[in-house]
């Protein structure tokens, strides 16, 4: 005869025909059905608790918050925004402050920003807008609210201008600040793409390099950038120390190193590493000469 087990209606176990114990002359049930059902015991609850493993885990992957792709991180920035609540979530919504958009904005996110004029706020002529790693700025959008994509920007039609003019219009630029924009430790996950960068009066005893950019320590990635009319002692344009960024499509235009000043009127390295240059283009136009002894306009430096 055959020994069935049935447990829990569910599984149906043959188990095979015990011998016959010729020492005791009985067969030994008890014993072999003991055996049999511990060892199909542990198999089954090797089985439950793999399962239940696996069905945790599977429970706590979807519990778990979608998280934010980087091109979904988008900030927007208009100046010219009307109504909204400046939160930056859309184009309604638009922050109109620059500086505290790439400020607030967590490192992946993207800051699309509408054409108009930007520039530093503060009181001291030491203010400028300063970079954040992580963070990719990105001028040249319309700000009408039909612009979804990166692509659908044109920096070459929305003019959008960082702006060191403060105090005085010009041509009084002597109370502008020293530097539009500055970079700070920073690495190549900042960027800043599509804008014009003016204005800026490095003339202090000591903060007088880089009217334009002034990078220390970094390797910001620059792109699409127009250069315009900045002063300097050293590097109108741009001034970098120990540093390596990376200029791609960037022209220069009418920036100076002022009178009594050193070298670089366009680009001046200090204690230089490497720079990745990429379609860098002076324009060679006629500008506002600085004052007699003036090293050059759009020259390019070193030390």
């Amino acid at each position: 005869k055959q020994i069935n087990i049935r447990i829990y209606n569910h599984f149906r176990y043959r188990l095979p025909k015990p011998q016959f114990d010729h020492a005791v002359g009985v067969q030994p049930k008890r014993r072999i059905i003991m055996r049999s059902f511990t060892r199909r015991f542990m198999q089954l609850l090797y089985f439950f608790t793999v399962l239940g493993m696996v069905l945790t885990l599977s429970g706590q992957g979807f519990a778990e918050e979608p998280q934010l792709l980087p091109a979904e991180c988008v900030k927007y920035v208009n100046v010219n925004v009307s109504g909204g609540d400046h939160s930056g979530s859309s184009w309604t919504n638009a922050d109109p402050d620059l500086q505290n958009a790439i400020t607030n904005a967590a490192a992946g996110c993207e800051i699309w920003v509408a054409k108009g004029t930007y520039g530093p706020k503060g009181s001291s002529r030491l203010d400028s807008i300063f970079l954040k790693d992580g963070v990719s700025v990105y001028g040249g959008f319309s700000g009408n609210g039909t612009e979804t994509n990166r692509t659908d920007r044109n920096w070459q039609t929305n003019v959008t201008t960082i702006s060191g003019e403060k105090g005085s219009p010009h041509p009084i630029d002597n109370d502008n600040y020293y530097n539009v924009v500055w970079a700070y430790q920073i690495t190549s996950s900042a960027i800043l793409d599509g804008f014009t960068i003016t204005r800026g009066y490095a003339d202090d005893a000591t903060y007088h390099y880089g009217g334009g950019i002034e990078i220390i320590q970094s390797s910001p990635t620059l792109s699409n950038l127009q250069i315009v009319e900045n002063q300097a002692y050293f590097g109108g344009g741009i001034d970098f120390m120990q540093s390596s960024p990376t200029l791609t499509n960037v022209s220069f235009c009418n920036n100076y190193t002022l009178s009594g000043g050193g070298s670089g009127g366009a680009v001046r390295g200090r204690l230089r590493r490497r720079v990745g240059v990429r379609q860098l283009r002076r324009a060679r136009g006629r500008g506002r000469h600085p004052g007699p002894g003036a090293p050059g306009q759009d020259q390019a430096g070193r030390e």
